[in-house]
């Protein structure tokens, strides 16, 4: 992916032509911070408003809702946790449907001009070291978020790239599900063998 977002490796257009040279926008000029509508909810509440839709935090799904804040495709970026720097999870993600975000997460939506499968996987690929603004605890503060600089190319060449990245994830996740099928398998021999 380096090569993809370093620009060693190009995408050509349908025609075969070379795309535009890539521009630099801060990513608060190709996408809006929606953060005053998340909202936290407390475990205890939360154990009284079990239901089916997801409620996320800065690495991924914590818990299901009866209830959601936002039905839309956007993206999820950890605002604050050891996983900026650690880097365990994914840090930036897309998320599509109903959903409640707490506030341990930025939560972005990609203006017309950027497609929401490259941003995510850029910002997913960016090193937040230098953007962290905390001190005992790792954040990403909205407004150093905002300014983060983004090589970007033009819409149909994020589109392909997406779209690239997109087979190459479902091939990956294939292939761990093969690799659990596997385990599980020699699991049962063994289990079969041994008893």
């Amino acid at each position: 992916m380096q090569q993809i977002f370093s620009q060693k490796l190009r995408f050509k257009d349908d025609d075969g032509w070379e795309f535009p040279e890539w521009k630099t926008r801060a990513l608060g000029d190709v996408a809006t911070f929606l953060d005053g509508r998340k909202m936290q909810i407390k475990e205890s509440d939360r154990a009284k408003m079990k239901g089916h839709y997801p409620y996320y935090g800065a690495s991924g799904i914590i818990d299901y809702v009866n209830n959601y804040i936002f039905d839309e495709d956007i993206i999820l970026l950890g605002e604050d946790g050891e996983n900026i720097l650690s880097r365990n999870l994914p840090l930036a993600f897309k998320v599509s449907g109903k959903c409640w975000v707490n506030n341990h997460a930025h939560v972005i939506r990609p203006d017309d001009e950027t497609n929401i499968d490259f941003l995510a996987q850029y910002l997913d690929n960016i090193s937040y070291t230098k953007y962290n603004t905390g001190t005992a605890q790792p954040k990403l503060n909205q407004e150093v978020c905002k300014s983060i600089p983004l090589l970007l190319p033009i819409l149909p060449e994020q589109t392909k790239i997406a779209n690239f990245l997109t087979v190459i994830d479902n091939k990956i996740t294939q292939a761990q599900a093969q690799l659990e099928a596997v385990k599980r398998y020699k699991k049962g021999l063994l289990q079969q063998m041994f008893v």
